[in-house]
């Protein structure tokens, strides 16, 4: 039977004594809690620095990555369409600047020792370089260069509203036509000393004309002279020696 105690209540349990409670003078060791995880105090503000990194921000059309960082977005087909519209307005430049040259040297381009004339004012011409005429004095016609006929060559054809070199024969009809005497040996032509156009002789070794002796082409040397000649003329473009026999 219980005893009551000094409070007179009766059946009060006595209190469990701790077993590692030294006021109890028990000898036995007390069980340890598990041990917390330790950390530098540099480990530690590391560590609470990445755990307040806000994510990273995906861009619309990205996909995230296993990482957490946004993947590339996918490449478009613009870049590819801007190049090769670059290239393509780069070469109609270039062609559009080709021609404007052309256009505008080719009017430029006089003719020179060889006669030539651009294609686009020789449409018009009457005559050609190397043309031989007769009654240039008159209405000029183009004739047979070998037969005594037509005692002027067609050396240039110059564009409209050039002349031909002073002191050069030459005829105007709409533009300039350089001549230079096409005299052939052996046949007979008015004396070219005598001023004037050259003309075919009527009758040879009639007075005031001359026979043609000999043609020294591209000189102007009487000494290549050969034959019975009594004078010689001479002529500069192109240079030219006509050896003749006066009467």
């Amino acid at each position: 039977m219980t005893q009551p105690d000094d409070t007179g209540v009766t059946g009060a349990p006595e209190p469990a004594q701790s077993a590692a409670d030294p006021r109890n003078g028990d000898d036995s060791v007390p069980t340890e809690a598990a041990p917390l995880p330790q950390y530098h105090s540099e480990e530690a503000y590391s560590r609470a620095i990445e755990q307040q990194k806000p994510r990273a921000q995906i861009p619309p059309g990205a996909v995230a990555s296993p990482t957490g960082s946004p993947a590339p977005a996918k490449s478009s087909s613009a870049g590819r369409t801007l190049l090769v519209t670059l290239v393509a307005v780069a070469s109609l430049m270039a062609l559009v600047i080709t021609i404007l040259f052309v256009a505008i040297s080719w009017p430029s381009r006089q003719s020179g020792g060889t006669g030539n004339v651009p294609q686009a004012d020789a449409a018009q011409a009457q005559f050609k370089v190397d043309d031989c005429l007769y009654d240039v004095a008159g209405d000029a016609k183009v004739g047979n260069c070998t037969n005594g006929g037509s005692p002027y060559r067609v050396v240039q054809v110059m564009p409209i509203g050039q002349d031909c070199k002073p002191g050069q024969p030459s005829i105007a009809l709409g533009r300039s036509y350089c001549l230079t005497p096409n005299l052939n040996i052996n046949y007979c032509y008015t004396s070219p000393g005598k001023g004037g156009w050259i003309q075919p002789a009527t009758r040879c070794a009639a007075p005031g004309t001359v026979t043609v002796v000999s043609v020294v082409p591209g000189k102007k040397n009487d000494k290549l002279c050969r034959g019975a000649w009594t004078n010689s003329y001479f002529y500069s473009d192109p240079p030219l020696t006509v050896c003749v026999k006066e009467y």
